[in-house]
C-alpha cells in the first residue's frame, strides 16, 4: 500500500492545479467550518415532473435533449447504483434516495447529460473541471424557478455543498502534506499512523485527484457568480464566463452567499 501511495503522490507533482496554490490554501482554511450532514424529508413530490417542467421553461433544447435520453434510455433512473456519466457515450445513470432532494439530483444529473450530449460539448474537455459548475448552475437556475415553496431543499443543499466541499478540500490538505514531504527527499517515510489519511486519499479513487476536490468549490463559487451578475448565458460562452471573472475576489467579497462568514473564521 505505502508503495502505490508514493507513486500516487509522486505523479500528482507533474499535474497543473487549476487555481493558484495560494487561494487553493485560503479555500481549505475557509471551508474548515463545524458543520454537519443534514437528511431531506419525504413529502412524496413528483420529482422527475417537477425537474423536467423546469427544464421546460429553463430551455427547450435542453428539455428535449433529456426526453429523447430518457426514451432511448441513454438516461437510466434507479437506486440501484451511484450516478454517474459514461463520457465515451454520454449514457447517464442517476441513483434517486427517495426523498425531496431527488429533485435537485435529477436537474443536475441531466445537465451532465446535456452537456456530453451537445456538440460541441458545453463544457470541452480540456476544461473538465468546470463540469460541475455547470450542473451547480443549472440546480440555481431550478432554486430561482421553484421559489420560495421549495426554499428548506435549497438550504439543506446549501449546507450539504459546503459539508461536502471541505472534506473535499480537507482531502487536498492532506495530500499536500505528502507531496510536500516527498519533495525534500523524493520519497515518504510512511509509518501505520499514516494508513488513515492514506485509505481517505486513495478512496477519491482519481489520479487528478486535487482538481477533481476542487472541482466541487469552484463550481460552488463560480454558479453564484453566473447567477447573481451573467443573465442569458448561452452554452457558447458558458466557458469563457467561468474562466474570465476574478474567482478570489468575487469569493472574498461573497463568502456570505455560500454561507460562509467574511469576516471572521468560525472555529
Amino acid at each position: 500500500m505505502y508503495e502505490e501511495f508514493t507513486a500516487f503522490i509522486a505523479q500528482l507533482i507533474n499535474i497543473n492545479i487549476c487555481l493558484k496554490k495560494d487561494f487553493v490554501l485560503e479555500l481549505i482554511d475557509k471551508f474548515d467550518i463545524p458543520i454537519k450532514k443534514l437528511n431531506y424529508p419525504n413529502n412524496n413530490l413528483d420529482n422527475l415532473s417537477i425537474s423536467l417542467n423546469f427544464y421546460k421553461s429553463f430551455n427547450l433544447e435542453y428539455y428535449n435533449i433529456i426526453n429523447q435520453g430518457l426514451n432511448s434510455q441513454d438516461i437510466i433512473i434507479s437506486d440501484e447504483f451511484n450516478s454517474f456519466v459514461n463520457t465515451s457515450n454520454g449514457k447517464t445513470y442517476i441513483k434517486l434516495m427517495g426523498n425531496d432532494g431527488d429533485v435537485i439530483t435529477l436537474a443536475h444529473e441531466f445537465a451532465h447529460y446535456i452537456d456530453r450530449k451537445s456538440n460541441p460539448h458545453i463544457v470541452p474537455n480540456n476544461y473538465w473541471f468546470l463540469g460541475e459548475t455547470f450542473a451547480f448552475y443549472i440546480e440555481r437556475e431550478l432554486e430561482k424557478f421553484l421559489g420560495q415553496k421549495y426554499k428548506y431543499l435549497f438550504d439543506i443543499r446549501k449546507n450539504n455543498r459546503l459539508y461536502t466541499e471541505k472534506n473535499l478540500l480537507q482531502i487536498i490538505k492532506l495530500a499536500l502534506y505528502y507531496e510536500n514531504e516527498y519533495l525534500k527527499t523524493g520519497k515518504l517515510e510512511l509509518k501505520e499512523e499514516d494508513s488513515k489519511n492514506i485509505k481517505r486519499i486513495m478512496k477519491v479513487g482519481e489520479d487528478n485527484l486535487i482538481n477533481f476536490c476542487l472541482s466541487y468549490p469552484i463550481a460552488n463559487i463560480t454558479s453564484l457568480y453566473l447567477i447573481n451578475f451573467c443573465s442569458n448565458i448561452t452554452r457558447e460562452e458558458f466557458c469563457e464566463l467561468c474562466l474570465s471573472y476574478n474567482i478570489k475576489k468575487f469569493f472574498r467579497d461573497n463568502r456570505h452567499l455560500i454561507g460562509l462568514d467574511n469576516k471572521i473564521k468560525i472555529k
